[in-house]
């Protein structure tokens, strides 16, 4: 992924935030959905990389708050996160670059985002009238 890739990514990421504190959880889920889908494929970053955490976080909050059938798009965009995290710190994993835009400060905040955010989901499961 390049810098202006991951520069609409975290956009579209911060604005998917204010439509979630505003309730708009469809629209949120939708707009880093289709940011992600553009930038998925031949010359951009892959679905396995790193740096998609914020984004899986992003879409699985939004499908929480929508709650219902959405929390099985919730789990699964939960397990691709950690699946991600895991395989890129590994021991067996490459070593990152030189030039990756993660930084071990970013990693840290990826699996602290990654517990929050299975605690939000956790907690949709077993309250799921009342937690939206």
């Amino acid at each position: 992924m390049n810098l202006l890739q991951k520069i609409e990514i975290n956009a579209a990421i911060e604005q998917a935030k204010r439509f979630i504190i505003h309730g708009r959880y469809q629209d949120a889920n939708s707009h880093v959905y289709e940011t992600m889908t553009k930038n998925i494929g031949p010359g951009c970053f892959e679905e396995q990389s790193i740096e998609l955490l914020p984004a899986f976080f992003v879409l699985a909050t939004a499908n929480i708050c929508i709650g219902g059938a959405k929390l099985k798009k919730a789990e699964n965009f939960l397990v691709s996160a950690f699946w991600n995290l895991l395989k890129s710190t590994s021991d067996e994993s490459e070593k990152r670059s030189d030039d990756d835009l993660v930084s071990e400060q970013d990693i840290e905040r990826f699996k602290a985002g990654l517990h929050k955010t299975f605690g939000r989901f956790f907690l949709a499961q077993n309250a799921p009238d009342s937690y939206a």
